[in-house]
């Protein structure tokens, strides 16, 4: 038991029941785990590797200074920019790394067969095998918390089944949720949310979604009657719940989303039934 939990908890049961809440949806990547920065490090470890070759490799210090600079430039300038394109076409199948480290490659007149493309490749590969991301400050305690308030806590992932393993085993999260769901790679998980929530059995008026992103994981379960919780980290997104965003000029999402800036404000912002 974490501190605070005994005082937390009734509030918690109190405030999800009066929502008439019994199934708690949350996303992972970017909610629960810190995916970016993983994918961040990859991707300036490759383009360091495909700019630098073994310099990258043998002198760790120059990371600290023009080389780091540059290769971080570069994966903004070219590397960020495959892989939006690629996502926006073939989805998130980790595939599309390995051909992003490829491509970026053929920018810089790279032989695939090389030592330096080779490494690239072993590194972005390292992501979905042995990188394991941080937990987000409040995450274990805010499902633990869930949990004991006797709510379903659901896992809903657009990852694949053997990297969201990996990574539940690696930040603790085995055991604490009662199924993980995972979308299909080979569609936008929003266009999956009303198939899944037929298939949980559960009244979207009992679910509430946990996410940091609105069209992904917040939107469609919210327009069929559920509510959410929309991790922003302190950055401008999509949906501004200071605004009445409307659909069609009928549904005011508003009043079933509540804002907060941090994965450690849920449960606080759940009791105040407030932004944080």
């Amino acid at each position: 038991m974490f501190p605070g939990q005994e005082i937390l908890l009734p509030l918690l049961r109190e405030r999800l029941d009066g929502w008439g809440i019994g199934t708690v949806c949350w996303d992972f990547d970017g909610t629960l785990v810190d995916t970016r920065a993983v994918f961040n490090r990859a991707m300036i470890d490759v383009a360091g590797l495909l700019l630098f070759g073994r310099e990258w490799i043998s002198e760790q210090v120059e990371r600290n200074g023009e080389k780091l600079r540059q290769a971080e430039e570069y994966k903004e300038s070219v590397m960020d920019e495959l892989v939006w394109g690629l996502r926006s076409e073939l989805g998130v199948r980790p595939q599309i790394m390995e051909v992003v480290v490829k491509l970026a490659a053929r920018v810089r007149n790279l032989d695939l067969g090389g030592e330096e493309v080779e490494r690239a490749v072993e590194r972005v590969q390292r992501i979905y095998q042995g990188d394991i991301p941080d937990v987000f400050e409040g995450a274990r305690e805010a499902v633990e918390l869930v949990n004991k308030a006797g709510r379903r806590s659901i896992l809903m992932t657009h990852a694949e089944g053997n990297w969201t393993w990996l990574k539940r085993l690696g930040t603790g999260f085995i055991g604490m949720f009662e199924e993980v769901v995972h979308f299909s790679v080979d569609a936008p998980k929003s266009v999956q949310w009303e198939e899944q929530i037929k298939r949980l059995g559960t009244d979207p008026k009992a679910i509430l979604v946990v996410g940091d992103n609105f069209g992904a994981d917040i939107l469609v379960p919210v327009l069929l009657g559920a509510r959410g919780i929309l991790i922003t980290r302190g950055g401008s997104k999509v949906f501004d719940a200071e605004e009445a965003y409307k659909v069609n000029d009928e549904v005011v999402l508003k009043e079933r989303v509540i804002k907060v800036k941090q994965t450690k404000d849920i449960i606080g912002a759940i009791i105040q039934g407030e932004h944080l």
